[in-house]
């Protein structure tokens, strides 16, 4: 998967590594066996709603245009995941790694992503509504809040002075 942050575009390891291809139903059975990696697990377009899979690794899992609505995925590591298209309707993501993630055209509506780290994760057209993102704040609408938008334009302009000042 090829990643792209601050216009420097990154090679995801899990398009450079093979995944293994598994049904929700044998993700369910070895996670209630008590087994939690499942790094690199090819699970696209699965369908598992409604149970806990709290403290799972995914790291690097293909998740594609699967169905995860109302899973308990806190403190799950899912960083450089591929969720694009994924359904993770009022999911519980608190706590979890979403670093790299890729989550284009996600539907979070509901979400928990409190505490969630969400460095380098592509959120592009994702469905925001409702979702409580990192810093606890619960967006109305799947566009960033004004106040996230005059944060980071405070911040850009401060940015701007900084490099202006010295030319």
């Amino acid at each position: 998967m090829q990643l792209s942050y601050l216009g420097i575009s990154f090679q995801s390891p899990a398009t450079t590594s093979s995944t293994q291809k598994i049904s929700s139903e044998q993700l369910l059975d070895r996670y209630a066996a008590g087994e939690l990696d499942f790094a690199r697990v090819n699970l696209n377009e699965s369908i598992i709603n409604d149970v806990n899979l709290s403290l799972v690794n995914l790291r690097g899992a293909d998740l594609n245009g699967s169905v995860l609505k109302r899973v308990n995925l806190a403190r799950a590591n899912l960083s450089m995941a591929n969720l694009t298209g994924a359904n993770l309707t009022e999911a519980d993501l608190s706590g979890a790694n979403l670093v790299w993630a890729n989550l284009h055209n996600a539907n979070l509506a509901g979400a928990d992503l409190t505490g969630a780290n969400l460095t380098g994760a592509d959120l592009t057209g994702a469905d925001l509504t409702g979702t409580t993102m990192p810093d606890g704040i619960v967006l109305s609408s799947h566009k960033p809040s004004k106040r996230s938008r005059d944060k980071f334009n405070l911040i850009s302009k401060l940015i701007l002075r900084l490099f202006t000042k010295h030319h």
